[in-house]
């Protein structure tokens, strides 16, 4: 006789995400979806269990607090690896000695609820997935936070302390003094994408000068003398050193710096295709576009064959920066500065985990080295 699978009764007083949740956690107990597989969406979820997907989704959080379950934003919600799933059992259990919880926090800032939001952005993915199986590995739990205003910032905040947080990451531009009143109640953090020189915050990010350096080096090997830059906006240290970048090859070269030849973005395919569009309206455009990451040139690159008769690379070269997925499968495949994202997350873990551990190190800031990844974008303007 087949054994009739536990359901949510409506009739009990107790919460319905409850019951999901304690549903769930049994078929994992018994082995039905084993560490590290997937688990189903909401709407599957919601309609195998006859429940909504708002309580569908607080059990699910429930689970991943718990730290039987993780999600990877972008991609799904997972078992958690064998190690970290009977850890968290125990807990459940109330077992002796894991009375300590290993809880990092990693929060994201990002814009409104929308398609442009970098929770959906490519460039994330590989370190969130990175961070939840290096965070696994080490036996720490996970929990990721997406940060849309400066109100929700303080809670969030206030939710740390409440909830013991052993350590948090924060990743890409966040409010100097939200990262200071972490660090002041002796949160220890380390920074992605970011970096503070005061106080001295362990922080892990690409080598931006270099990669700007070597792309726009490119572009004048290959004789173009007109370059133009899609910038973002300075108050972050990634647009700030890819201008310096910028700026040192055009130097080297010999070519004088020409305000005229940068059009601020964003980092979005829309702040890209906008900017595109204020150079197309000039008599006179650049030879070559460097944009500051690859959704913003793959932005600019719809812009030039929806707004104008231009050929790329025949009349018009595209330089991004980041090798995300996109860019290889554009058209043409875009030339671009690969960053190691997956090697970001892992080492932001470990320099969490030293800290936790009591470990300290003289190296607070760690420059992951970038490569130019040459494609089919860009052309010799020697013709």
């Amino acid at each position: 006789m087949t054994k009739k699978k536990p359901k949510v009764d409506k009739s009990k007083a107790v919460f319905l995400y409850c019951q999901f949740a304690d549903v769930l956690r049994k078929e994992i107990l018994s082995g039905r979806h084993k560490p590290g597989e997937y688990i189903p969406s909401e709407r599957q979820l919601s309609e195998a269990h006859d429940i909504n997907r708002i309580t569908v989704r607080r059990g699910l959080a429930q689970l991943i607090k718990e730290g039987i379950l993780y999600s990877v934003p972008g991609t799904g919600t997972f078992v958690s690896e064998a190690t970290n799933l009977q850890q968290a059992l125990e807990r459940k259990k109330g077992v002796r000695g894991l009375t300590k919880k290993k809880n990092i926090n990693c929060m994201v800032r990002c814009l409104p609820p929308t398609i442009q939001s970098p929770i959906l952005s490519p460039y994330y993915i590989g370190i969130f997935t990175m961070l939840q199986r290096e965070s696994s590995r080490l036996g720490y739990n996970i929990s990721f936070n997406f940060i849309t205003s400066l109100k929700e910032e303080k809670e969030i905040a206030r939710t740390i302390l409440e909830r013991n947080t052993d350590g948090v990451i924060l990743i890409g531009k966040m409010e100097r003094n939200f990262i200071v009143s972490l660090y002041s109640k002796k949160i220890s953090l380390v920074l992605i994408d970011n970096y503070l020189d005061r106080p001295n915050i362990p922080s892990v990010i690409p080598d931006n000068k270099r990669g700007a350096y070597l792309a726009v080096k490119y572009l004048v090997d290959l004789g173009h003398r007109k370059i133009g830059f899609i910038s973002a906006p300075l108050d972050q240290p990634a647009a700030t050193e890819r201008l310096e970048g910028y700026k040192q090859t055009l130097e080297e070269a010999k070519i004088k710096f020409d305000e005229n030849l940068i059009v601020e973005g964003s980092f979005t395919t829309e702040d890209g295709y906008k900017a595109m569009e204020e150079f197309l309206k000039r008599r006179k455009l650049p030879t070559a576009i460097f944009a500051i990451n690859d959704e913003t040139a793959i932005g600019a690159m719809k812009a030039i064959r929806e707004k104008s008769k231009l050929l790329i690379p025949r009349d018009i070269s595209i330089v991004g920066f980041d090798d995300v997925e996109w860019a290889s499968h554009s058209y043409p495949p875009l030339t671009t500065v690969k960053i190691y994202k997956e090697e970001m997350g892992t080492i932001a873990v470990r320099k969490l985990a030293e800290l936790l551990e009591g470990e300290t190190s003289f190296s607070t800031k760690t420059i992951i080295p970038v490569e130019l990844i040459i494609r089919q974008s860009c052309f010799s303007s020697r013709r």
